[in-house]
C-alpha cells in the first residue's frame, strides 16, 4: 500500500498536469479495504487489531478521497478549456474570479501530489475531502 504511487500526465495545453490511472487506484484500494477486512475474521490477529482498524480507515479515506479527486479534475479539465478563453473572461467575470481560485487549487494540489506522490499520503491532507466536495 506503502508503494502504491499516483502516474500523472502533461495535457496538450503544456501547463495542466492530470493523475492517470484513477480507476485502477480506485480498485487497488478497494482491494487492500477487502483484504483487510478478511485479516479482521483471522481469530489470531487480536494483538493487531486495532492496527487494522486504523489501516481500514485510512484505505477508506483514501478511496473516498480519490473519488472525489476524479470529479474534481474531470470538472477542470473540462472547465479550464473554457475559462482560458478570454471571452468567457470578460462576459461572466464573477465565475471567472472563481474559477482562478478552483484552478489555483487544481495547481498547487497537482504540484503538491507530484512532490510527495505516495498515494496513501493523500489522507493526511487536512480537511482535504471538505475542500474538493466544495469546490466540486
Amino acid at each position: 500500500m506503502r508503494s502504491v504511487e499516483f502516474e500523472f500526465l502533461i495535457q496538450s495545453d503544456g501547463e495542466t498536469v492530470t493523475i492517470t490511472r484513477l480507476p485502477d487506484l480506485i480498485s487497488m484500494f478497494e482491494e487492500f479495504f477487502l483484504r483487510v477486512s478478511v485479516l479482521k475474521t483471522n481469530p489470531h490477529i487480536k494483538n493487531f487489531y486495532e492496527k487494522l482498524l486504523e489501516i481500514e480507515k485510512i484505505i477508506k479515506n483514501v478511496v473516498e478521497l480519490i473519488n472525489e479527486w476524479a470529479v474534481f479534475q474531470r470538472n477542470f479539465v473540462y472547465l479550464n478549456g473554457i475559462f482560458v478563453l478570454d471571452e468567457i473572461a470578460k462576459s461572466l467575470p464573477v465565475e471567472s474570479k472563481f474559477f482562478l481560485q478552483v484552478q489555483q487549487l487544481y495547481m498547487t494540489t497537482t504540484h503538491s501530489l507530484q512532490t510527495t506522490p505516495q498515494v496513501f499520503k493523500i489522507n493526511f491532507r487536512e480537511s482535504f475531502l471538505t475542500v474538493l466536495m466544495r469546490s466540486n
